[in-house]
């Protein structure tokens, strides 16, 4: 497998979409609204499907190049995720409040990897690296990761109508 640029951005990108698997999978257990909580536990499963696709096409990250691949706002997303996902699991238990105050902050997370890494990755890499397969794939992950955008603004505005 040859490395380069685009390669490893989506290597490292499939640890965004592990960690944002695990931290809407444990959201998602703990919400009282049934709906909000289907919502999350299905943005968890796609995402959780992202990474497996991502490392079964590219191999697996080499974490200490991701810095550099993700940039500051990606390892801050990260970072971020990781955190909450242990607190929740360490028993805390947002209030609906936090919660939709937590997630708005994940709508930009879900706009960085939507937009910003696949798309740009995909389309900068149009030309020969990526075949026709591999293209319509990662144009596929955008295109759900544009969805659980609009999802979790309705998560969000549901939310806060408690």
């Amino acid at each position: 497998m040859v490395k380069d640029k685009p390669i490893e951005a989506l290597q490292c990108m499939s640890l965004i979409e592990e960690a944002a698997a695990e931290f809407y999978e444990n959201v998602s257990k703990v919400i009282r609204l049934a709906r909000c909580s289907a919502a999350l536990a299905f943005i968890a499963t796609e995402s959780k499907n992202h990474a497996t696709l991502l490392r079964n096409l590219y191999g697996e990250p080499l974490p200490e190049r991701c810095p550099s691949e993700l940039g500051t706002a990606g390892v801050s997303c990260l970072q971020k995720l990781t955190q909450l996902t242990q607190k929740i699991k360490s028993g805390w238990v947002p209030s609906l409040k936090e919660l939709a105050s937590i997630l708005e902050e994940f709508v930009e997370l879900e706009h960085f990897a939507g937009e910003e890494v696949y798309v740009q990755v995909a389309a900068g890499a149009l030309s020969t690296q990526f075949t026709r397969l591999e293209r319509n794939l990662l144009m596929t992950i955008a295109e759900e990761e544009r969805r659980h955008l609009e999802v979790l603004k309705l998560v969000v505005e549901e939310l806060k109508s408690f």
